[in-house]
């Protein structure tokens, strides 16, 4: 069955310099705005942000211009307590009343809890009491959760939080690399049960659209898997965005592929390349690296 997959930006650049193969470095906010404008004429809606990226809120709340131009989903904090009282649920309301004014005051599109793990902790209900309440009074318009898979792997923290929580949104990692949510139908049964599906990491942080050659000395195991990767391309005469998009696109299938990107060209690559729907036939299962070492940037051991 086919199934609309729309292209959302990513903002953590707007915040931070971010991601191994960026070297542009973080955008002015002037370019920011020029970046949003492009984005709204090609149709994007989604944009994903965090109270964690630096400055990325503050800026999009100058840039983002018009009231409804743009669904925003941001996330909370992580909670460094080892159980959520009423000292943890004050925080994560002031936290929550900075980003929505950072953000220009507008009904967010989403509001997911960071760290999968606060959800687990003692008093976890509080946490999910307060996200609905902001609900219930009309600021947010779905809850979620970003899937980390940091101290638990991705599965596990999928089949622990979504038969407790109803939430609307589920944000996780999936590449072209990192496919065990989708090989194990996860993904599928997220969207049967109505849940809004944003994919990210697409790119794994830019490692799919480094040659071989240029990669950091940490990825010497994982060199074989991305010369393949490469062979791939040049076979078949694909760019790395255009095939990492596609990919992601047909076999993932969820509802916002979320990228960044660091200016206007960037931005018309994305586009172009997420516009592409030539995929061949070929058993991408092939590509499929079950480590985390390598799958999950979090772990990673680089010189940058």
């Amino acid at each position: 069955m086919n199934r609309h997959v729309e292209l959302g930006l990513g903002t953590v650049q707007f915040g931070l310099d971010y991601g191994i193969s960026n070297t542009l470095g973080q955008p002015s906010e002037k370019m920011v705005s020029t970046i949003l404008d492009r984005a709204a004429t090609h149709g994007i809606k989604v944009l994903d942000t965090a109270s964690a990226y630096g400055e990325s809120e503050t800026v999009l709340g100058r840039t983002v211009g018009e009231s409804g131009r743009f669904r925003i989903v941001t996330k909370l904090p992580k909670i460094d307590s080892d159980s959520i009282g009423g000292t943890e649920i004050d925080m994560l309301e002031r936290a929550f009343d900075s980003s929505f004014v950072k953000l220009g005051g507008q009904r967010l599109a989403g509001l997911l809890v960071h760290n999968p793990d606060d959800l687990l902790k003692p008093g976890a209900d509080r946490l999910y009491r307060l996200m609905e309440s902001f609900v219930s009074n009309g600021l947010v318009e779905k809850t979620g959760v970003s899937i980390a898979g940091i101290s638990r792997g991705k599965e596990e923290e999928v089949g622990l939080l979504l038969p407790r929580y109803d939430f609307g949104i589920v944000q996780l990692p999936q590449n072209v690399f990192d496919q065990s949510l989708a090989l194990d139908g996860v993904i599928e049964r997220l969207r049967n049960d109505g849940v809004e599906v944003h994919v990210r990491s697409v790119f794994l942080q830019g490692l799919l659209l480094m040659d071989a050659d240029a990669l950091d000395p940490y990825f010497a195991p994982v060199r074989p898997l991305i010369t393949d990767w490469r062979d791939f391309l040049g076979r078949h005469g694909l760019s790395a965005p255009e095939a990492a998009l596609a990919f992601v696109r047909v076999h993932v299938r969820p509802d916002v592929i979320l990228a960044g990107v660091a200016d206007e060209k960037q931005l018309e690559e994305l586009v172009r390349a997420f516009s592409s729907t030539t995929l061949p036939d070929e058993d991408f299962s092939r590509f499929a690296l079950d480590d985390p070492a390598f799958t999950n940037p979090f772990f990673w051991k680089t010189g940058r």
